[in-house]
């Protein structure tokens, strides 16, 4: 698959842009999460990457229960593009405050200008409005599936080996987001060969490397 290219609009890319790409990518070429993001450019970094990630990553956990949330309200299933943008928003509005409800809804109508024609922004404009009320409700469903946004048959298979009240812990557990660890690097590390990394997971050159790559080379001879 190519690397994603940014041109949905003249306006600078930002994480929601990238997000929609990829989530689109997800749909429709049924690609596995981890290698669209090695898809993103190299000098798309910092916090639009981090958005963009979060974003697309919490479109996928949560669609389950968004798919719910809006299927009753189309009367056939979304193109991959129209569908993505209806994921993201849906985990935004599940994962911000209500009274930030709004503005999601009103953002995602005017970024998609640029990548929707008339009559599906119009189509997604109506969806969009109808979705808090919509995903509040699935929130609520007495099927856990729908509840904690897991698949059907995995749910069902939890249900016949653990039970009812283990099943509903381990979904909760589930969808909790892990913390994180930082890890500081340590001379039993540096010793032991392992290489040093920034932020982004990327492998730095080792510092005598760095230093003798700006040292100016001696005569010849």
């Amino acid at each position: 698959m190519r690397r994603i290219k940014f041109n949905l609009s003249q306006e600078p890319v930002n994480g929601w842009d990238a997000a929609i790409g990829l989530t689109e990518g997800y749909l429709a070429a049924k690609d596995k999460a981890d290698r669209l993001l090695d898809l993103l450019p190299p000098d798309f970094i910092g916090r639009q990457r981090a958005r963009c990630q979060s974003l697309f990553l919490g479109a996928l956990r949560h669609g389950q229960r968004a798919r719910y949330a809006y299927r009753p309200l189309m009367r056939r299933v979304p193109r991959p593009r129209l569908e993505a943008i209806l994921l993201v928003t849906a985990f935004e509005l599940q994962s911000e405050p209500a009274e930030r409800q709004a503005k999601i809804v009103h953002h995602a109508v005017e970024r998609s200008k640029a990548i929707l024609g008339k009559p599906e922004l119009g189509f997604l404009n109506a969806v969009l409005r109808q979705l808090p009320e919509a995903l509040r409700a699935a929130a609520d469903s007495p099927d856990p599936a729908v509840r904690h946004s897991h698949p059907d048959w995995l749910v069902a298979h939890w249900l016949e080996v653990f039970g009812p009240e283990a099943t509903e812990q381990l979904l909760q557990w589930n969808q909790g987001i892990p913390p994180l660890y930082p890890k500081v690097a340590r001379r039993a590390d540096r010793a032991a060969g392992l290489p040093r990394c920034d932020r982004m997971g990327r492998v730095l050159p080792h510092r005598s490397e760095s230093r003798l790559a700006g040292r100016p080379a001696g005569p010849a001879g």
